[in-house]
């Protein structure tokens, strides 16, 4: 049998205390601690996201900016409905603890991207109250970490399922996202972010 943990220190000593004392282990016990798949994707993506781009902090200031105040909120759901935006979802606030959480606040930025032009022509003190404010081409920008991210969004919910099994799963996993980070690699933009991301799953 196999036992999947994350990589607390107290969970490896735990794990060595079984190996030492199960009898007839398997090669020794060199296979009986199995890292969690979606722990690992987390430490992956995590490790990409320190190389944000800018684009991705101009963004991130301006959705904070907003909901910061129920006034700039109000004004905000009012460009929402004049700019005819059917999407129901608000403005999404990320934790620096939670990369999904950094995926889903782009993935509603950029789905309300009109909203922030109109918001921009409404209210004169937006572009003094920020350094810089976004451009058009930091929304294309942060939908190309939308479409980068969705990847490991999909893989992390497919494989953190407690109702089915998942083991005959795992292999063809990894190879795709082996597969999903080469790709993007080869992209000028994504380059360092994708490599440093790669250097972190070859590590696991």
């Amino acid at each position: 049998m196999t036992i999947s943990v994350d990589n607390a220190s107290m969970n490896d000593k735990a794990l060595n205390f079984l190996i030492e004392r199960l009898p007839n282990i398997y090669d020794g016990g060199k296979h009986f601690q199995i890292r969690c798949f979606a722990h690992i994707l987390n430490l992956i993506v995590k490790k990409g996201l320190t190389e944000l781009d800018d684009s991705v902090q101009h963004v991130t200031k301006t959705v904070r900016y907003i909901k910061n105040s129920t006034q700039r909120i109000s004004k905000f759901k009012k460009c929402i409905e004049d700019s005819e935006i059917t999407i129901k979802r608000f403005l999404f606030s990320d934790c620096a603890t939670r990369w999904n959480s950094t995926f889903d606040m782009l993935k509603v930025a950029n789905e309300l991207k009109d909203a922030f032009y109109k918001y921009d022509i409404r209210n004169s003190e937006y572009r003094s109250d920020l350094e810089k404010v976004h451009k058009a081409v930091d929304f294309r920008t942060c939908a190309g970490f939308v479409e980068f991210l969705e990847k490991f969004k999909v893989k992390t919910k497919s494989m953190s399922a407690s109702t089915k099994p998942l083991a005959h799963l795992f292999f063809g996993e990894i190879l795709d996202i082996d597969t999903h980070l080469r790709k993007w690699q080869a992209k000028p933009a994504f380059k360092v972010m994708a490599t440093k991301m790669r250097s972190k799953y070859e590590k696991y």
